[in-house]
């Protein structure tokens, strides 16, 4: 049997999504069987919160199905299955040949929010490290690694740390901190071309932090009304199970990348570590069914809350400023599908407007923070120049 195709990978990288760990099932043929019957899969579907869940049910219907198709799929062994609280974190797919394919599954839980964070600034988090000892402990070898989002991290570092690991598909997965690429040059540019990032095009996640610069492939998507449903776990698949097709990368991302990463850059501590800690959770937090402009306002202050960053934060005007440094560096979120319309169509004059209302919102938020002393002044000082440095960025590159 050949090895596992990249979009059979991707279906996997869906699969481990739900929580398998429930059915008594060790093939992923009799699994789907098992979900599908009566109203198991309601079982299954984990929820995020008090979020609807990204992924909905009809949604997940297809991608069993689609799996259920595959003769391949169907026929592979489940092992070494690693659970948590919200399911599978990592599992181990075998086919008759016995050749193994791992799959780590994305954040879903409030620890793994946190491991985020600290991937922005440590060289190695507990969730990278796990993934590393979980395949150090397989007896297999010439393991092929996946996974989407958090998981397509995961499945990147492995690949590069291990020699267990021969070929690693990554699907939408963030990149790495500072301190890790320092940390292992000589094993990033000794492993890096076991590496393939998958990516959506308009994909939001797959540019934060540093790239092993890797292959890198881009998928054309369907529109989406939210711009962080780029980043769902199945948008890349078409109709029949497939990926869909490969297209140029955005064009505007290294600009939105280079607002985010040089205002942060620019922050006193103990800002910086709170909006590093905080970026990635928005992202993977704001997948709800509701207003994007009022999702990050409500998730700029719950990731307050929840998080417990008010530990950094004893003073009303310090929570403040917190709250609207975030929401400062949320904004290109909200106008996302904006400069995706302007790039579709070619058109400056969308570009324009859009630039506009990016300026009057940063201008609101920069208003606010001159009113919170001294370093909210500071603050509102940064956002201003990193504001305007984008401005000129899309203007130069138009």
């Amino acid at each position: 049997m050949c090895d596992l195709n990249n979009s059979e990978l991707l279906l996997l990288s869906n699969l481990i999504y739900l929580k398998l760990n429930i059915f008594n099932e060790n093939r992923v043929g009799d699994l789907i069987k098992s979900m599908l019957y009566k109203n198991n899969l309601n079982k299954a579907i984990l929820t995020r919160l008090q979020c609807k869940e990204v992924v909905k049910k009809n949604e997940w219907l297809v991608v069993l199905k689609q799996i259920q198709e595959n003769d391949k799929l169907n026929n592979l062994k489940i092992e070494n299955i690693e659970v948590d609280t919200n399911g599978v974190k990592a599992a181990c797919f075998i086919d008759k040949q016995d050749k193994a394919s791992v799959v780590f599954r994305g954040t879903k839980t409030i620890e793994e929010w946190g491991d985020n964070g600290e991937g922005s600034y440590m060289s190695d988090t507990t969730e990278q490290m796990k993934a590393l000892n979980y395949i150090n402990n397989l007896k297999y070898k010439n393991i092929t690694v996946t996974g989407h989002s958090k998981g397509g991290n995961k499945a990147k570092y492995v690949a590069l740390l291990s020699d267990k690991v021969n070929r690693c598909i990554s699907f939408d997965g963030q990149g790495f901190s500072n301190e890790f690429i320092n940390k292992y040059h000589n094993e990033i540019n000794a492993n890096k071309d076991k590496v393939l990032s998958i990516s959506a095009k308009y994909d939001y996640v797959n540019c934060l932090l540093n790239s092993i610069n890797e292959e890198k492939i881009y998928v054309n998507t369907s529109f989406q009304k939210n711009p962080l449903y780029y980043h769902k776990s199945n948008i890349m698949l078409d109709d029949n199970g497939n990926l869909r097709e490969e297209t140029d990368p955005c064009s505007f991302m290294k600009i939105i990348y280079k607002f985010s990463t040089s205002l942060i850059s620019e922050l006193p501590e103990p800002h910086k570590s709170f909006v590093i800690n905080s970026l990635t959770d928005i992202i993977e937090l704001i997948l709800c069914d509701k207003d994007l402009e009022s999702s990050i306002l409500q998730i700029a202050k719950g990731i307050l809350m929840m998080l417990g960053y008010t530990k950094h934060y004893n003073l009303k005007a310090e929570i403040n400023l917190a709250y609207n440094l975030l929401q400062s560096l949320s904004i290109p979120l909200v106008f996302w599908n904006d400069f995706i319309r302007s790039e579709e169509n070619n058109s400056k004059l969308i570009l324009n407007e859009t630039l506009l209302k990016f300026k009057t919102y940063q201008e609101n938020i920069i208003f606010k923070l001159r009113n919170l002393g001294i370093e909210g002044k500071r603050i509102a000082i940064i956002i201003d120049n990193a504001t305007n440095n984008l401005i000129e960025d899309f203007q130069n590159a138009n």
